[in-house]
């Protein structure tokens, strides 16, 4: 059931990457971001946990994160299908429409405090609170369990490459990754 779904998934996001790169125009914006809105919708980040949240998040990450999954350098099927045919500007657009978008969610209020101490290796980049003050490294303040995690073991099997995170997820066990990532979740987020 599950393959069928992550097949039905690509089938969809393919005809949208199709779509995205038949439009083309510099006025293309509203129409980007509704294909976007597919996965990264207030609704759907909130039901699907392995969806990042993009509201509020850094701008310049954003646009790295883009241009990132448009030339193949971080890898991704159904974001490669989306992004190849952008052009810089809709990558600037995108990424600003996202940076000034809010997203509310809730603290959890029996939280599991594990992660707190795990989390001393990511505070000198992502902030004490998990916000960052860099433009190009993502806040992590209520970002989604499940998809902090999954990019945590993706940097230390290599699969998603920075010199810097694949050096802190490997010195991570697995159950520390688990924990950080539920203690980033559980935290909320106002922006």
């Amino acid at each position: 059931m599950k393959c069928a779904q992550r097949n039905w998934s690509l089938l969809l996001f393919s005809c949208l990457g199709i779509n995205l790169g038949l439009m083309g125009s510099a006025h293309a914006a509203p129409k980007l971001i509704e294909a976007c809105e597919a996965c990264h919708s207030t609704n759907m980040v909130s039901q699907v946990p392995s969806y990042p949240i993009l509201h509020g998040q850094k701008q310049g990450y954003l646009e790295k994160q883009l241009e990132a999954f448009r030339d193949g350098t971080r890898e991704n099927p159904m974001m490669a299908g989306l992004v190849q045919n952008l052009s810089d500007s809709d990558i600037t657009e995108l990424a600003q429409h996202y940076s000034q978008q809010t997203f509310v969610k809730e603290a959890k209020q029996a939280s599991d405090r594990r992660g707190a101490d795990v989390r001393a290796r990511c505070v000198s980049c992502h902030g004490l609170s998990g916000n960052t003050v860099n433009t190009e490294w993502p806040n992590l303040l209520g970002q989604n369990h499940d998809y902090i995690f999954n990019q945590l073991n993706k940097f230390a099997s290599g699969e998603r490459k920075s010199v810097i995170m694949e050096q802190i997820a490997n010195e991570l066990t697995l159950e520390q990754r688990k924990q950080v990532a539920l203690y980033y979740d559980q935290q909320g987020r106002t922006q």
